[in-house]
């Protein structure tokens, strides 16, 4: 009869750099907690905060590998080669109560886990091999489940080593994080130091997590790379749809491509990223940027040629956003109808591809507040560059669409809306101050790339240009994901 929260349940990995774990581990040292393991400050660390969101259960369940202790303790009787399973579950131990607490107590946190993890003995383990664990396990189930798989899956992606413990990820996302109301944490350790944690717990648990970890601490996923379960409850499915609306059309998200050189590398990308999160909309921007990328093919960097540029192909988004453009303004490298040639070809990489059929965004570069300035001419950026752009992105439209067109008049009809191309220019000239160069205040010292204010500046201007065009899309994937074909199978 228990059932969980109506929003459903998620799997999300995050990581934890060494120099995390390191410092985790030195406040642990500084409190009076000697010696602590990355396991032992990685459990605290979560489960405290996860108090501090309001999950409720300071009871945690650890499934912990017991093995080389074992061996430690009683060498020569083979106890590193027991069955995993054997010693692996039945430890918990309390996590101390954060609420009021400025800091977390991560120094008490690890010596209760390390006082539970003490009592471990062969009595023990063959006490709890006998146990029936089909009957729940012999321990207090809390709040929080805790599990780490050690090395063997160290080097694993998150698609791969789900696969591995598919139907066990699943099933306890199921069966215990739903019904239960849980959260169940595990951990791969990785050679170099670094941490992975895959957690499943319910869906507004992980995204409120997202939002409390700090982001220049932990390497934190997008919301959309959450991995949703689906769940058994003795409700109709109607009932279902209406409860868990998440779940169902949590996979609908808007894929951003942010292409160019270092105005898209140096981070515009992830204000752009934390303006659509603000907005409530589900969108998912990457940072495709090459620092000194140019457009011309015969140039010393052509992004057209650079894993970069494939990798975002790959990744098949809606909507591409393009910076190119200022390493080309040089008096060495300027060709016009070479920069609109090849730049054309860039995009049109993008537009000839089909579902998703991409929109194509092009910036006019920002001014150079100092003529000369890294070789870039002010002439050549306030003159010819801005017109060379929208020629680019008209040129790169006509590529693709002039002979659908050709085609549908010879036939008498009309292209459907859906094959054409679709094109913009953002007018990042005029917004930075133009010929004006009445914005030097959003300039960094090389008075070429924007300084902090500049980048969110630039992240604004994108997303005002580009919010509408996400919004509609968004509308179109819902329309699509609720039409039910009469005759899905084609029977």
């Amino acid at each position: 009869g228990l059932r969980g929260r109506p929003d459903g349940v998620g799997t999300i990995i995050l990581g934890a750099p060494a120099a995390t774990v390191a410092e985790l581990k030195s406040m642990a040292e500084a409190d009076g907690a000697p010696d602590a393991s990355a396991f032992e400050v990685l459990v605290s660390f979560i489960g405290m905060r996860l108090l501090r969101l309001g999950r409720y259960g300071r009871r945690t369940l650890l499934t912990k590998e017991y093995r080389g202790s074992l061996e430690s303790a009683s060498p020569g009787r083979g106890l590193e080669r027991l069955i995993a399973n054997v010693v692996t579950h039945g430890v918990s131990f309390e996590l101390p109560d954060v609420q009021g607490e400025d800091l977390v107590p991560l120094a008490a946190a690890c010596k209760s886990m390390r006082s539970a993890v003490d009592v471990v003995s062969l009595e023990y383990v063959r006490w709890h091999s006998k146990q029936d664990h089909f009957k729940g396990l012999p321990n207090i189930f809390g709040g929080l489940c805790c599990n780490t798989w050690g090395r063997a899956l160290a080097d694993l992606s998150f698609v791969e080593s789900y696969a591995i413990g598919m139907r066990s990820v699943d099933e306890r996302a199921s069966n215990m994080v739903f019904p239960l109301d849980s959260a169940y944490l595990q951990l791969f350790p990785l050679p170099s130091g670094d941490h992975r944690l895959m957690l499943s717990m319910p869906i507004s648990d992980i995204t409120a997590l997202l939002k409390d970890l700090p982001a220049d601490k932990f390497d934190l996923p997008h919301v959309s790379e959450m991995r949703t379960h689906a769940f058994k409850v003795p409700l109709p499915p109607p009932v279902i749809d209406r409860l868990n609306p998440a779940v169902e059309t949590h996979h609908l998200v808007v894929r951003i491509a942010c292409i160019g050189d270092s105005l898209t590398a140096c981070g515009y990308p992830k204000f752009l990223q934390a303006m659509f999160d603000r907005a409530d909309l589900r969108v998912q921007v990457r940072n495709f940027g090459v620092p000194g990328a140019f457009a011309q093919k015969f140039s010393e960097l052509p992004y057209g040629e650079e894993r970069k540029c494939q990798e975002a192909r790959e990744w098949r988004p809606h909507l591409v956003i393009s910076t190119l453009g200022t390493n080309d303004a040089t008096e060495m490298c300027w060709d016009c109808e070479a920069f609109v040639k090849d730049y054309a070809a860039v995009c049109v990489e993008f537009l000839e591809r089909n579902a998703p059929k991409p929109t194509v965004y092009v910036l006019t570069p920002p001014p150079v507040c100092e003529d000369g300035a890294l070789g870039v001419q002010l002439a050549i950026i306030a003159d010819e560059l801005p017109g060379a752009v929208r020629r680019v992105a008209e040129e790169a439209a006509r590529i693709i669409n002039e002979p659908l067109e050709v085609a549908a008049k010879r036939a008498r009809q009309q292209v459907p809306p859906e094959l054409l191309a679709k094109t913009g220019v953002i007018d990042a000239f005029e917004t930075f101050g133009g010929r004006r160069l009445s914005r030097r205040s959003y300039y960094a010292e090389d008075a070429v790339h924007p300084n902090e204010r500049g980048t969110r500046l630039l992240a604004l201007l994108v997303f005002s240009e580009v919010r509408r065009e996400v919004s509609r899309c968004l509308r179109r994937m819902a329309d699509a994901a609720s039409v039910v074909p009469d005759n899905p199978l084609g029977l």
